[in-house]
């Protein structure tokens, strides 16, 4: 029984190990696809702010011209 279980053992670790590496791989891919989707989530976000930015000005820049003290009357 031990001199069997001697000649296994070496397939048997290469078996672990390939699921082992199997695996991590796998988890892996998974970290890369949520990087990629938080990058898109990322840009996405700012273009929206972006835009946001620029209308709170426009509206900021009506207001003070709307609102300005008229130093000649």
């Amino acid at each position: 029984m031990e001199i069997v279980a001697i000649q296994i053992l070496p397939y048997l670790t290469t078996v672990i190990g390939f699921l082992i590496v199997w695996v991590l791989n796998g988890i892996k891919g998974e970290i890369k696809d949520v990087k990629n989707t938080v990058s898109s989530l990322e840009k996405d976000l700012r273009d929206g702010m972006s835009g946001l930015d620029r209308r709170v000005t426009h509206l900021e820049a009506g207001c003070a011209y709307m609102h300005r003290e008229h130093k000649d009357e």
